[in-house]
């Protein structure tokens, strides 16, 4: 059910109350709920396997405060979170890019960067994008609050949309984008598709900017009612939620269809 010119309901890491984030199961009972798109979070292990998962710790999939980045893909796989097993973007692309949009985000922080693991995991992703079918690559957007990211990204192919999340909390990745550096258009936003911001920072004056310059406006997360009634005043494109079926109820009731 996708809703040509209104608010595209996204899955936060795919997330559904009870079951666990970007995982196999959460993605699938939000394709069952008919949300618009699901976004999740691409990591890289030590044999260099790009995998689904948000922290850059394994904390919550191994029980340790290792790096996902100290595992190897075999060794990630004899965990698991209330049975479930952490997933390759290789089975995330052949599982719901025919299915539902999937928004990718590239997670890189300074030591990623330093090394030079941001770019090897870009380089992994752009390529097994392009490995998919043409027809469900439409479906693909890769997000990064690394502007050198998306950069690398639309380098390599302008045909994968990139959506650049803005941060105007951490002072200390300087490489990071704020609301304000658009409006003043201190950065260059010619390669981008959109732009997506926390639900607290949003306002009308950055959507309406993003739409003057053809850029679709994307906001996170959603949970709540108060939330929602002034986000729907705003004419978002798309907004992230971790209570999928929530929000598809209420959207269906919203918009009556």
């Amino acid at each position: 059910m996708t809703r040509q010119n209104k608010t595209k309901i996204i899955a936060h890491r795919g997330n559904c109350e009870g079951l666990t984030e970007n995982s196999e199961t959460a993605f699938k009972q939000s394709i069952a709920y008919r949300v618009d798109g699901i976004e999740t979070d691409v990591q890289l292990t030590k044999d260099n396997v790009p995998v689904i998962f948000h922290d850059r710790i394994s904390l919550k999939l191994t029980g340790t405060k290792k790096w996902i980045s100290s595992y190897t893909f075999d060794e990630l796989l004899q965990f698991n979170i209330k049975n479930e097993k952490i997933l390759t973007l290789t089975k995330l692309l052949k599982l719901f890019s025919k299915k539902t949009s999937l928004y990718i985000e590239i997670k890189s922080g300074k030591t990623e960067r330093a090394s030079g693991r941001s770019r090897l995991l870009t380089h992994k992703v752009v390529k097994q994008v392009l490995n998919i079918d043409p027809e469900y690559q439409k479906n693909i957007s890769i997000l990064s609050f690394d502007p050198d990211v998306l950069e690398q990204v639309s380098s390599i192919s302008d045909k994968i949309k990139c959506v650049l999340n803005l941060n105007e909390y951490n002072k200390y990745d300087k490489w990071c984008i704020q609301r304000e550096d658009i409006l003043n258009k201190k950065f260059s936003y010619n390669h981008l598709a959109g732009l997506c911001i926390n639900q607290k920072e949003i306002n009308s004056t950055l959507i309406n900017f993003a739409h003057a310059h053809n850029l679709k406006v994307f906001t996170y997360s959603c949970n709540t009612e108060k939330q929602l009634k002034r986000l729907l005043t705003l004419g978002l494109d798309g907004i992230m939620t971790d209570k999928a079926e929530w929000l598809t109820k209420r959207m269906k009731n919203e918009t009556g269809s």
